[in-house]
């Protein structure tokens, strides 16, 4: 039977990854480029460390490369104060599983640092939803997704076996992230990231698809 229950927030909850594409696109016109959405696209789900080093290589960028990363970084930052849009169907989602199996353990696993994950959790309002906040700074040799680390992390914070655990993840690479970990996976991508490959899901539920908590819970078991 499944007893936890284990969520990314960033384009699950909220929709940061347009953020994310606008603040990109600044720093290439600083470049003199331009960066389209489909261009960016393959970027989401990957760390700014690849993602700037995938444009470097995309658009002929040389020079500093991290120093431009933190600069793409601080425009997120300024970008976001003006606030994130939320995935009102997800936040919904997540409420009527909370009705439902109110038992269940929930706990957050992102990539994100524990500072942007509070900030997601209060714009979606929903921090009262999680017992528990996987990041990736719990540990300093943990790799990020698609590696498995941090799902490993929440499955010993858990003590449960991954069969118990389901992951409800937005991107290829948290999908795999999981999968690798031996947890049930649920994909539910977003406008950014609905071209790609959800191979790996147990299941996957597009935007504005039936979500039933029910559902979920009686295919996985």
């Amino acid at each position: 039977m499944i007893e936890a229950l284990l969520w990314d927030i960033d384009g699950v909850f909220v929709d940061t990854e347009e953020i994310h594409f606008r603040s990109w696109q600044w720093l290439l016109e600083q470049e003199g480029k331009t960066l389209t959405l489909e261009e960016y696209i393959p970027c989401v789900g990957h760390t700014g460390t690849e993602n700037i080093q995938r444009l470097a290589w995309l658009k002929g960028i040389s020079g500093d490369l991290e120093a431009k990363r933190l600069l793409r970084r601080q425009k997120f930052e300024e970008l976001r104060k003006d606030g994130a849009p939320i995935i009102e169907e997800n936040i919904e989602f997540l409420k009527n599983f909370k009705k439902e199996f109110p038992n269940l353990k929930y706990t957050i696993v992102s990539a994100a640092s524990k500072s942007d994950i509070k900030i997601n959790l209060e714009t979606a309002k929903i921090s009262e939803f999680f017992q528990d906040i996987i990041s990736f700074e719990e540990n300093g040799g943990m790799k990020r997704k698609p590696y498995p680390d941090m799902y490993i992390l929440a499955l010993d914070h858990l003590n449960l076996p991954a069969s118990k655990c389901i992951a409800f993840e937005d991107t290829e690479s948290g999908i795999i992230s999981a999968a690798e970990a031996g947890i049930h996976t649920v994909a539910l991508p977003n406008h950014l990231t609905e071209s790609q490959d959800f191979s790996r899901a147990s299941m996957v539920i597009s935007l504005g698809g039936i979500k039933s908590p029910k559902g979920i819970i009686d295919n996985i078991n």
